[in-house]
């Protein structure tokens, strides 16, 4: 009856290291790459939570954040993809080069877990 006492604990420590693990970073990617000035382009994400909300900004040097928090939904095996423009009105525009992708969990949606980091080229 002790050990089985003893053991008890250890099983709970266990389960509760399992559940509170941080979340695997999701996969990211544009194409496009490179993509034109003035062109579409596509992000696509995998590997996050299923069904479950995510915040995407897309930035460059020097502070420029072209499309910030646009939020898209995952389906059920955790992907999506969205499609942009380079020089879409009502936002800045971006320019040529370097350009990063951050996709994060949408603070209204406890559920998100996990993160994606791409980056691509702008010509």
């Amino acid at each position: 009856m002790r050990r089985r006492l003893v053991l008890l604990p250890v099983l709970v420590l266990l389960l509760l290291a399992v559940t509170a693990a941080p979340a695997a970073a999701g996969d990211c990617s544009v194409t496009p790459d490179p993509v034109p000035l003035g062109s579409d382009f596509t992000i696509t994400a995998t590997g996050l939570t299923p069904v479950a909300w995510y915040a995407i900004t897309v930035s460059q040097g020097g502070g420029n954040v072209a499309h910030p928090q646009d939020f898209r939904q995952t389906d059920a095996a955790g992907a999506f993809s969205y499609t942009r423009n380079t020089a879409l009105p009502g936002t800045q525009i971006l320019h040529e080069g370097a350009a990063r992708v951050r996709i994060d969990g949408a603070n209204f949606d406890p559920t998100a877990q996990g993160t994606a980091r791409c980056s691509f080229t702008i010509i």
